[in-house]
């Protein structure tokens, strides 16, 4: 199992980076970017960053079909997309593109810019105009100071979907004030977090659990680390818990 460190001022590095990276794609406070991505660090990344310029982000979990990512993709009306090339699941490779390919095929609403991490799992197929390498253009904005966009307590922070297994599924909003608040209390009074331990979470990012307590604030900023996990098979747990116990503080 392949892992990484990134300490806290090297993620404030990184988001900056690509904080300026959406800036320069035309992306404004109160768009929204749609996250379709695998559990890799350029997707925490990616979160943290439109948080930083006030973007509202909408995450859509990775085992969807190119039908449902479709829906989505007509309800948010996302200025940009961002997405990899692959991930895995059960031991398989998911062609990310391929699906996010058919899902825009399908809708709508049409996004002018797609961001793609390659991580060289699968072959893309590149459209012109549309489709951008995220490494490229990231090591464009490195050093990158990106003021923080203030918005009022009441704004929308983020839209995470409902599964749609009762009828359509339904876009929540949630707020910046009351969702950072309850993360962190959540993460004091019920998860007894404390500095410089170390949190791990199952759950992907497109549910609400692991999209709230990987992204958190309260985790990747008041508690010290977190581990993320690549893909959900069981085997590893056991190396990975290993792994995180030995993560420095």
């Amino acid at each position: 199992m392949k892992s990484a460190h990134l300490p806290s001022a090297s993620l404030h590095d990184e988001v900056n980076a690509v904080a300026a990276m959406l800036l320069s794609l035309g992306v404004q406070r109160g768009d929204r970017v749609l996250v379709y991505m695998p559990m890799i660090a350029e997707a925490q990344i990616t979160l943290l960053a439109c948080a930083r310029i006030g973007a509202i982000h909408s995450v859509v979990f990775g085992g969807f079909a190119s039908h449902s990512v479709a829906a989505r993709i007509d309800d948010a009306r996302p200025a940009l997309i961002v997405s990899a090339d692959a991930g895995a699941r059960g031991g398989k490779i998911l062609p990310y593109k391929k699906l996010l390919d058919d899902a825009i095929a399908q809708a709508q609403h049409q996004p002018k810019h797609v961001l793609l991490v390659d991580r060289g799992l699968a072959k893309m197929a590149w459209v012109d105009g549309r489709d951008l390498d995220f490494a490229t253009l990231r090591q464009q904005h490195l050093g990158a100071s990106v003021p923080v966009a203030w918005l009022e307590s009441n704004e929308t922070s983020c839209i995470l979907y409902t599964s749609g297994t009762t009828g359509k599924p339904k876009g929540v909003q949630r707020d910046v004030g009351g969702y950072a608040v309850a993360l962190a209390t959540s993460m004091d009074t019920i998860f007894g977090g404390k500095a410089g331990g170390v949190f791990f979470c199952a759950s992907d990012i497109g549910w609400v659990v692991g999209h709230s307590l990987y992204r958190l604030r309260a985790a990747a900023g008041r508690h010290g680390d977190y581990c993320l996990r690549r893909t959900a098979d069981v085997p590893g747990l056991r190396g990975l818990v290993e792994n995180c116990r030995e993560i420095p503080g």
